[in-house]
C-alpha cells in the first residue's frame, strides 16, 4: 500500500513538474506577446506623432502663406485654378512661351503699367505652380506614410492574434483536457473589428 502511494505520489510530482514547465513556457510566451504589443503601440505612437507633425506643417504653411487659408476650399475642385486633374502643365508652359514671345515683340509699344501687370501675373503663375507641386508632393508623402503605417498595424495585429490564439488554445486545453477554445472575430468581421471566445 505504501509502495502504491509512493508510486502515485511520484507520478503526481512528475505531472506537477511537467505542468510547471508548461506554465513557465506559457509565461514566457505571454512576455513575448507583451513585447510584440509594446512594439505595436510604439509604431502606433510614431504614426500619431507623424500625423501631428504633418498637421503642424500644414498650419505653419497656412500662417506663412496667407493665400492658402483663403483658397484651400478650392483645392482639387473642378472648374477652379486648383483643379489639378484638369491642369495640363505642358500646355500651360507652351502658352507661357507664346505669351513671352508676343510680349517681347510688343515690348516697345506696351506701357510700363501693363508690363508690370504681365510680370505680376507671370510671377503669380510660377508661384502657384510651385505651391501646387509642394502640396501634391506633401499629400502623396502623407498618404503613403498613412497607408504604410495602416498596413504595418494590420500585419502586427494579425501576427499577434495568431500567436495569442495558439497560446490561448494550448493553455485552455492544458487546463481543461479534452476541450478547446479559440479567439475569432465575430462572423462577417475581421481581426481589426474585435475578437470573441469560441
Amino acid at each position: 500500500s505504501s509502495g502504491i502511494n509512493a508510486e502515485y505520489g511520484a507520478s503526481l510530482d512528475e505531472e506537477i513538474s511537467s505542468l510547471s514547465v508548461g506554465i513557465k513556457k506559457k509565461e514566457k510566451q505571454c512576455v513575448d506577446i507583451d513585447l510584440e504589443i509594446k512594439k505595436l503601440e510604439n509604431k502606433v505612437g510614431r504614426f500619431h506623432k507623424e500625423q501631428k507633425d504633418a498637421s503642424a506643417a500644414v498650419t505653419h504653411m497656412e500662417k506663412q502663406y496667407q493665400w492658402i487659408s483663403a483658397e484651400k476650399q478650392f483645392f482639387g475642385k473642378s472648374g477652379t485654378d486648383y483643379d489639378f486633374n484638369a491642369t495640363n502643365p505642358e500646355k500651360t508652359a507652351k502658352r507661357l512661351q507664346q505669351l513671352t514671345e508676343e510680349q517681347e515683340k510688343l515690348s516697345k509699344t506696351i506701357n510700363k503699367k501693363v508690363m508690370g501687370m504681365f510680370e505680376k501675373a507671370e510671377q503669380e503663375y510660377t508661384d502657384l505652380m510651385a505651391k501646387k507641386d509642394i502640396i501634391t508632393q506633401d499629400k502623396e508623402k502623407i498618404e503613403a506614410v498613412i497607408a504604410e503605417l495602416d498596413q504595418k498595424k494590420t500585419e502586427a495585429l494579425e501576427k499577434t492574434w495568431v500567436k495569442v490564439n495558439d497560446d490561448f488554445g494550448s493553455i485552455f486545453s492544458t487546463l481543461l483536457p479534452g476541450t478547446s477554445a479559440k479567439l475569432s472575430p465575430p462572423e462577417g468581421f475581421g481581426v481589426m473589428d474585435g475578437l470573441e471566445v469560441r
